[in-house]
């Protein structure tokens, strides 16, 4: 008996994969993803949108504020201090927009929290034209309290010369 020699040749056999079911597979994972995905993902997010109809009719009426508010220009700071109801004490100040005018804005601005402690809100306007530089300046003189010796010790405790900072209609 003679064996026989396989015939080994040079050539090599092209080898073939079925992707068909991996392709298969995954599109159904994936969309299996996509479904729950979207199921866990659903909330109920509640914001409330600061308008005037937002506010209760009970503090509306009745309730008197006291009420600052800050228009900056280029040149000039000018600050309104007014009450809501009378008796109407309206007083207005005029700064220069300068590294000194904004420190005499500063200590007033701590003059006025003290006469009025309960006033947390101060509004701001700003030109178009107004630098970056000076707006970070202004809005820093509003909420911190810069050197500790000028406030007084009822002033400290609250941390924060005013907390809400409403820059034209968007609170800050």
């Amino acid at each position: 008996m003679k064996k026989k020699k396989k015939n080994l040749s040079t050539e090599t056999q092209a080898v073939e994969i079925n992707v068909m079911p991996f392709i298969d597979v995954f599109s159904l994972l994936c969309t299996f993803l996509l479904f729950s995905s979207v199921f866990i993902t659903i909330g109920i997010h509640t914001v409330q949108v600061p308008f005037f109809s937002n506010v209760k009719e009970s503090e509306k009426k009745g309730k008197r504020e006291h009420i600052l508010l800050v228009d900056v220009s280029t040149n000039f700071l000018e600050l309104t201090s007014e009450w809501s109801l009378p008796p109407l004490a309206k007083e207005r100040h005029r700064f220069v927009n300068s590294p000194s005018g904004v420190q005499e804005f500063h200590k007033k601005l701590i003059e006025i929290k003290e006469k009025n402690l309960e006033s947390q809100k101060i509004k701001l306007f700003f030109d178009d034209k107004v630098k970056y530089e000076s707006v970070t300046k202004i809005l820093g003189s509003v909420i911190s309290l810069k050197k500790k010796e000028e406030a007084s010790a009822k002033l400290l405790k609250l941390g924060k010369l005013f907390p809400q900072v409403v820059l034209g209609n968007v609170i800050f």
